[in-house]
């Protein structure tokens, strides 16, 4: 079943903001409630993972800071007597928590199946993949989108954006792609298994994504996370 729910996840996820429902609570992605779904099959399932994950103190320094997230916001919205402020930031904050929980259900998952990483981390790159082909072809076909603002959404001129239609994500996620197919040229390169290394012209793909994107902070986070991992 967590193979299946994972699957549905990247399937539906590809579809970016065009997968939102309107509910009582607000705007709800059927990939969020999938994830849902996914976190608490995991407890259930996995129980003696999400236990082991517990006893490392950098869980416990995650949990800390969500949790003051959701104080300070308490407290800011009492202290400007501001209602919607509590709302939005209920809302962020639990999309938030969900999306971690996601996380720890994916880690407690290959932490069982540990055969199963490389699975994940192919299935990753091609959503990743995907996620940039829809996002260069969005550029070519549809540079102006001026007209969502009628929507709610930013007027972008000439910027990647994909299906996120928000080009700050957008960009974030070509840098991820970057650096993990950086890695894995790295990787095979080494073992020289590759009759031809498509990995170049993958991670050329994400750099001129991310390029595209003309997402400053994108920009910035390409530049750490190089550094990062060349550290």
């Amino acid at each position: 079943l967590t193979e299946v729910l994972l699957l549905l996840i990247g399937l539906t996820s590809l579809l970016g903001q065009w997968q939102r429902l309107a509910t009582p609570i607000g705007l709800i992605s059927l990939h969020e409630i999938l994830l849902l779904a996914l976190v608490v099959f995991s407890l259930y399932r996995h129980r003696s993972a999400w236990l082991d994950m517990l006893k490392h103190p950098a869980v416990w320094l995650v949990i800390a800071w969500v949790g003051w997230l959701l104080l300070i916001t308490i407290i800011n919205s009492q202290i400007t007597d501001n209602f919607q402020l509590l709302q939005v930031g209920l809302a962020y904050w639990l999309r938030l928590v969900l999306y971690a929980l996601g996380w720890f259900a994916l880690a407690a998952y290959l932490k069982i199946n540990p055969e199963r990483r490389r699975i994940v981390l192919n299935g990753l790159m091609a959503w990743l993949a995907v996620q940039l082909l829809f996002g260069l072809g969005q550029y070519l076909l549809l540079p102006d989108t001026r007209q969502l603002v009628y929507l709610g959404w930013d007027d972008h001129l000439s910027r990647a954006m994909g299906t996120l239609l928000d080009p700050g994500f957008f960009g974030l996620l070509m840098v991820f792609g970057a650096v993990l197919s950086f890695d894995r040229y790295l990787e095979s390169a080494k073992l020289q298994k590759l009759i031809f290394n498509w990995w170049p012209i993958l991670f050329a793909g994400f750099v001129l994504g991310l390029a595209l994107s003309f997402s400053r902070a994108s920009y910035l986070a390409y530049i750490a996370a190089f550094l990062i991992y060349a550290f």
